[in-house]
């Protein structure tokens, strides 16, 4: 399409080079007609970081917003608009009604059907609904496409404008990580695979890992030892008694005694 516009002769008053940039523009910032229809060369900031801004009485949500271009769309944009005044309009698109007959001749020029064995035809809002369409299946998240093409709702972009492409299914899929199990380190005694170190798993039946980790029911059994040596859990004891004990623990530790609860150290006071 870009193409044909490009190489094509003036229709309804418009060039080539300015049905190009028109179609251009509607694919990669998702503009309606109308918003196009109001640029003007003012409405460009085509510096490090280009963007084209809309002002609040042309859109048609009624906010004035600033989109983002793409660097090699803004080189090409400085020659395009290189002569004109920054209040001169960019595009001098026919009336409403004609648009769609001006797309329809480009579409004609490239080889390209208005409308589908569905039904469903190209028309000028077809390019801002490739514009969401191909953000996300760019791999821009919704919540970012939902922005670009400002929308109120997150599910409008997804549901109405995100249509899905063929073979975009099969691509998400393998663009998930693998789940091969790794390779095996070792055999078992039955001949089976057992894996080692980190990866062994934790029901391995009492098998250690190549870190020494105990597994399975060794592991158990080590939690238990465990917890019957800490003093804080000394079935029977009262929690005085576990504190006692505990002090007592640490106090050997440290070299010191530790006087029964029951008697008072004397004080200076």
């Amino acid at each position: 399409l870009l193409t044909a516009a490009k190489n094509g002769q003036e229709r309804f008053g418009m060039t080539g080079e300015a049905r190009f940039w028109l179609y251009k523009l509607a694919l990669e910032t998702g503009l309606r007609a109308g918003e196009l229809r109001s640029l003007t060369r003012a409405s460009f900031d085509l510096a490090k970081a280009p963007t084209v801004t809309i002002d609040a009485a042309s859109a048609k949500n009624r906010e004035s917003a600033t989109l983002p271009l793409r660097s090699d769309t803004a080189d090409g944009l400085r020659t395009f608009l290189a002569n004109k005044l920054p209040t001169a309009r960019v595009f001098a698109l026919p009336r409403p009604e004609k648009v769609v007959i001006l797309l329809r001749g480009d579409l004609a020029a490239a080889g390209l059907k208005y409308k589908d064995a569905a039904g469903r035809v190209v028309d000028f809002h077809s390019l801002r609904k490739a514009f969401a369409s191909l953000l996300l299946a760019s791999g821009v998240d919704v919540r970012t496409a939902k922005e670009l093409m400002r929308h109120s709702s997150i599910t409008l972009t997804a549901d109405v404008y995100a249509v899905t492409m063929r073979g975009s299914l099969t691509d998400a899929v393998s663009r998930l990580p693998s789940f091969a199990l790794p390779a095996a380190q070792a055999n078992g005694t039955d001949g089976s695979a057992v894996a080692s170190g980190a990866n062994a798993p934790i029901c391995a039946g009492g098998q250690t890992g190549g870190n020494g980790a105990p597994n399975g029911a060794s592991r158990f059994a080590h939690v238990r030892e465990t917890r019957a040596a800490d003093p804080l859990r000394i079935a029977g004891k009262s929690s005085a008694k576990r504190d006692e004990t505990l002090g007592n623990s640490i106090g050997a530790a440290r070299g010191e005694r530790i006087p029964p609860r029951e008697v008072e150290s004397l004080s200076s006071g």
